[in-house]
């Protein structure tokens, strides 16, 4: 008799519908653990990014509100995860000078309204974007350009192209 459960056909289909029927339960399980392993993950905005980097490779919109916090892990989230635009952060983005304009320039290639007057507050980041974007002189930016003699004599040269007065007065008292 157990020779013949064995053997027949209506046996051997029972004993792989168990299989199967418990293999698909284990991944369902393991699929739910998974979800609650990646709502871990998207807890800590450095280790969602590189999940999304190097296992998804892609976005993990299950993270993107915390990635969305961090002015640059949300810049490079951008860049290399998304490889465009990241809209929830560009608020986050914009109150870093430095990180605004590595957006504008790697991500949007072009201005970047929403961040100008914070990338106006910082000298170095005035002076190169008035000079990839602005295309010549940007007013907003040339009080804080004005206060080094290094910047001021690039932002003449490269955005004003010829004389700055403010530029040369910061000159004359270094």
């Amino acid at each position: 008799d157990v020779f013949r459960m064995i053997t027949t056909p209506e046996s051997r289909f029972s004993e792989l519908w168990s299989i199967q029927e418990k293999e698909l339960f284990s991944l369902k399980e393991m699929a739910q653990h998974w979800k609650n392993a990646e709502a871990l993950l998207a807890q800590d905005a450095r280790v969602a990014l590189r999940y999304a980097q190097k296992v998804l490779n892609g976005p993990f919109k299950g993270a993107e509100s915390v990635l969305a916090q961090d002015p640059h892990l949300a810049l490079q989230y951008a860049q290399e995860v998304l490889k465009g635009p990241f809209p929830a952060a560009e608020a986050t983005i914009a109150t870093n000078a430095g990180a605004a304009l590595l957006y504008a320039q790697t991500v949007l290639q072009d201005r970047f309204h929403a961040a100008e007057p914070v990338i106006a507050a910082a000298p170095l980041s005035a002076l190169v974007y008035a000079s990839l974007f602005i295309k010549g002189p940007w007013p907003e930016a040339e009080p804080t350009i004005a206060t080094s003699a290094t910047w001021s004599v690039k932002y003449s040269r490269d955005c004003i192209k010829g004389r700055w007065l403010p530029g040369e007065s910061i000159l004359a008292s270094s």
